[in-house]
């Protein structure tokens, strides 16, 4: 009698990955158990090969800008295309990214560190990133809200570049020193220099420095005119 010929099962797959894509594409994303879909830009530059892990900068937009206008009004896309990152850009619910005082969530807005969070796992998804290098970039609002993220996601934001929002976030939850890089105009409004504007916005810009260089450790000060 010959002997049972069991069925032939076909070869285990693993889940399809999305294609490596370049350029500017915008992308939806779920944050936790919710329904309603948000989305980010992301940009990867044409003049770069997809094996090469590339540094991603998260942009963050001021007050009532979209991720698209950001992107437009930052002119960021020349210059990861010369340099050679990626982004993604973010876009908050009703386009306020929630940030507050002292770089807290704004109470009763969505979870964004969740969302950033997800904007994170799908850029990794689609693009070849190199996690050990990525950045958060904001203007005003935007800035703020990077400002709380480098609190929130030391594991995951290894510095900052703000223009016009640079404050200091308390409680700081970072568990190591952030790199802080910090640009605001000394004639500037609604963010002033010298603090004491609105209700998000006690502290001057030198003391916020003064506790993120307190909080990083930095021994000295060596001031430079530019």
């Amino acid at each position: 009698q010959a002997p049972e010929q069991m069925p032939a099962q076909a070869p285990t797959q693993a889940p399809e990955q999305p294609a490596k894509q370049q350029g500017l594409i915008d992308i939806p994303v779920r944050v936790g158990g919710s329904d309603a879909a948000r989305h980010f830009l992301l940009y990867v530059p044409n003049s770069r090969d997809n094996d090469e892990p590339l540094p991603l900068w998260l942009l963050a937009p001021g007050s009532h800008a979209s991720a698209r206008g950001q992107v437009e009004l930052s002119e960021i896309m020349e210059v990861a295309e010369l340099k050679g990152f990626a982004f993604a850009a973010l876009e908050g619910e009703n386009f306020l990214l929630s940030v507050t005082a002292h770089g807290q969530p704004e109470p009763g807005r969505s979870n964004d560190v969740a969302y950033t969070k997800a904007v994170l796992e799908e850029a990794e998804r689609r693009a070849n990133i190199d996690t050990d290098r990525v950045f958060c970039a904001g203007y005003s609002r935007g800035a703020r809200f990077c400002s709380r993220l480098a609190s929130e996601l030391p594991d995951k934001i290894a510095a900052v570049g703000v223009v016009d929002g640079v404050r200091y976030p308390e409680p700081n939850n970072a568990t190591r020193p952030i790199p802080v890089l910090a640009i605001h105009g000394l004639q500037d409004r609604v963010n002033p220099f010298s603090g004491h504007g609105a209700y998000y916005w006690e502290d001057s810009v030198p003391e916020a420095i003064r506790k993120w260089a307190a909080f990083n450790g930095c021994q000295r000060v060596v001031p430079r005119r530019l």
